[in-house]
């Protein structure tokens, strides 16, 4: 086509030649286009007196969709569309790519998967209580099979909670077993709590105060007891569960501390608090009665 640039005429070949250029003859020496340049210079000689030829416009064509990087609010990512920058084009090979693999090769960061992550499993105190309380009390013991004094066999028993929770302690027979030895090997499999039962008598006294006894009286023995403060420690009595078997109970200290390492901890004695020396004066008035020796309590 004849193009004017600067007041000059030259022969140009690309697509973007005025649209009216069509609609006037298309071919011959009063056209505007031609097939070749020499038909533009026949027809136009003054365009074309420079001897440097005018190279032709060429236009990229966009690919179509491809693989490219892109800057999200959670970091770079490769994407897979046609939208990315037309500069791109200009730099084909460094920012499109045909597979998700290569944009990864070129932009490890854009490919970088995160580490689940782990949410924690105890969450703070809520102000009021979340839920219903249960219709029965936690009891404070929980069954468990232990091993007995001698450790020839699994025997179950009522154990505190502390105490259930140890490695000592298993919820079936099977488990004892495996941890200890029992009768037989792996004949009995039994892993079932027994059950057990407890009579209860109770009287009254004169002064209206419930007594409960058991139905036999219990020989004092060593065992082992959760005390106010959650520690454990060994006593002997008789005031321990009749549930209580021969695995808990022990004629000896030294076989309840053996069986509990726990419960026979030794702590450096409490240094008892110095006693002031009175004062020249009385600090208080005195009480209109005398305080008594002892005071009445349940």
């Amino acid at each position: 086509s004849v193009e004017y640039e600067a007041g000059k005429r030259y022969c140009r070949y690309d697509a973007h030649y005025p649209a009216q250029f069509l609609t006037m003859m298309s071919r011959g020496e009063d056209g505007y286009l031609f097939g070749t340049r020499d038909g533009c210079c026949a027809a136009y000689p003054g365009a074309c007196t420079t001897t440097t030829a005018v190279p032709p416009t060429t236009t990229t064509a966009a690919p179509g969709p491809m693989w490219y990087p892109v800057e999200t609010k959670k970091g770079r990512k490769c994407r897979y569309d046609a939208d990315y920058d037309p500069a791109y084009l200009t730099a084909h090979a460094t920012f499109l790519f045909e597979t998700k693999d290569g944009c990864c090769g070129a932009f490890p960061e854009a490919c970088r998967t995160s580490p689940p992550i782990v949410m924690p499993t105890t969450f703070a105190p809520t102000s009021r209580p979340t839920g219903f309380p249960t219709e029965q009390p936690t009891p404070a013991t929980a069954g468990r099979w232990i091993a007995n004094e001698d450790g020839s066999d699994c025997v179950y028993t009522d154990l505190p909670w502390n105490m259930a929770t140890s490695g000592l302690a298993h919820e079936t027979r099977d488990g004892c077993c495996a941890a200890n030895s029992c009768p037989g090997g792996d004949a009995d499999t039994t892993t079932e709590a027994p059950i057990t039962t407890e009579v209860p008598i109770t009287t009254t006294t004169a002064t209206e105060i419930p007594v409960t006894t058991t139905a036999a009286e219990q020989p004092p023995m060593w065992y082992p007891i959760e005390t106010d403060g959650g520690s454990t420690s060994c006593v002997r009595d008789s005031s321990y569960p009749p549930s209580y078997t021969s695995g808990v109970l022990f004629e000896t200290r030294e076989g309840c501390c053996g069986a509990f390492p726990a419960a026979c901890v030794t702590r450096a004695p409490t240094a008892q608090p110095t006693t002031a020396l009175p004062t020249a004066r009385p600090t208080g008035f005195p009480t209109e009665q005398p305080t008594p020796d002892t005071a009445g309590r349940w």
